[in-house]
């Protein structure tokens, strides 16, 4: 806590101290974590600029401006930028909905489909007068 209470002279050496930490794993590893609101890596095409606080989220952007689609689906050869987005995919053939609501029997595929059919089960408020 004596660190966190000195004074600062300039900028950089405020995000220095916050951004290292040690984790007492074993062996001890330095772990740089993110100064919220930092966006330190920034997409070097001149009409982008866009930011990101992760540089593996840059990685997968880059993808999105040289076409790139590493991650092959096994079962129909379409190609996706992230993994993740293939990850979904693959439930198009597996069936796979796992992603069950707690009120029905029903199941989805993607998280977000199962948020929004919880609304449905809602109470509407009805105030009569």
């Amino acid at each position: 806590m004596k660190e966190a209470s000195r004074s600062f002279s300039a900028k950089a050496e405020l995000l220095v101290t916050i951004r290292k930490q040690i984790c007492h794993a074993s062996p001890p590893y330095v772990v740089w974590t993110s100064v919220v609101g930092e966006r330190p890596f920034e997409c070097p095409v001149d009409t982008c600029r866009r930011r990101f606080t992760q540089s593996s989220s840059l990685t997968t952007h880059m993808r999105t401006h040289s076409g790139a689609r590493p991650y092959v689906c096994g079962r129909c050869g379409r190609a996706f930028a992230d993994s993740s987005t293939l990850k979904k995919h693959v439930r198009v053939h597996t069936g796979a909905r796992p992603y069950h609501c707690d009120v029905c029997p029903a199941a989805f595929s993607q998280s977000g489909n199962l948020r929004r059919h919880r609304r449905i089960h809602v109470p509407v408020n009805s105030s009569q007068p």
